[in-house]
């Protein structure tokens, strides 16, 4: 069971659904699918929240993609 602790950051989408990171999700993204994310947080909050460009998933059609353009932080790179 998913407890508030657990939570990272919830947001909503234009597409009117809600998409909440867990802490462990996140650890997930940062150390083994995208690490250059690692300290992002805000970044990709504010892209799901506003993003600039929406794509279903070829792979899964329950899964979107939110883009926009953006410029990392200093220091996040690995």
């Amino acid at each position: 069971m998913i407890t508030q602790d657990d939570i990272l950051f919830e947001v909503d989408t234009p597409l009117g659904f809600n998409v909440r990171v867990t802490k462990a999700y996140w650890r997930t993204i940062t150390t083994q699918k995208h690490p250059v994310m690692e300290g992002q947080e805000e970044l990709v909050r504010a892209t799901i929240q506003d993003p600039e460009e929406i794509r279903q998933s070829k792979s899964d059609p329950s899964v979107y993609l939110f883009y926009r353009p953006c410029v990392l932080n200093a220091g996040s790179a690995r």
